[in-house]
């Protein structure tokens, strides 16, 4: 059988589950979970992190408003649940679904980031313009209705 791409064997006769790292026998136990307990850290110490971007901050549920902001991560593992963990540089961790936006990290993405930023702050001055403008329009008071 295959765990995280890894080849774990069963041998029937010793009830003896064997990992094997290159084609070579590297660890064995009577318990599975101990065996994969084992290929957990070993994948986790194989993942080469990934830098990324993210909208917002990983101390929040990012991505999901029109936060302007963008915050450096890694990615620093991937579970087979479909989730992944990111760390930004202040050591926060998050472990979120695949389907949040994350953006890989090179020049043509930072510009564009700090387009968007910079077209939120505008989007931001301007409803504050209109809820500022808003405020003073005078209202129609509508008399109250009579009872029959």
């Amino acid at each position: 059988m295959k765990y995280k791409g890894y080849e774990i064997s069963l041998e029937e006769s010793a009830g003896k589950f064997t990992l094997y790292v290159d084609s070579d026998e590297y660890f064995s136990s009577t318990n599975l979970i101990e065996v994969r307990n084992v290929v957990d850290k070993l994948a986790k110490k194989t993942f080469k992190r990934i830098p990324a971007y993210i909208l917002g901050c990983v101390s929040y549920n990012y991505g999901d408003t029109p936060d302007p902001t963008y915050t450096e991560v890694e990615i620093t593992s991937i579970s087979p649940n479909d989730s992944i963990w990111i760390i930004d540089k202040k050591k926060n961790r998050s472990k979120n679904r695949y389907e949040r936006k994350l953006y890989k990290r090179n020049a043509k993405n930072l510009t564009t980031l700090k387009d968007i930023q910079k077209d939120q702050n505008e989007i931001t001055a301007i409803e504050k313009k209109i809820e500022n403008s808003t405020k003073k329009l005078e209202s129609i008071k509508l008399p109250k209705k009579e009872e029959e």
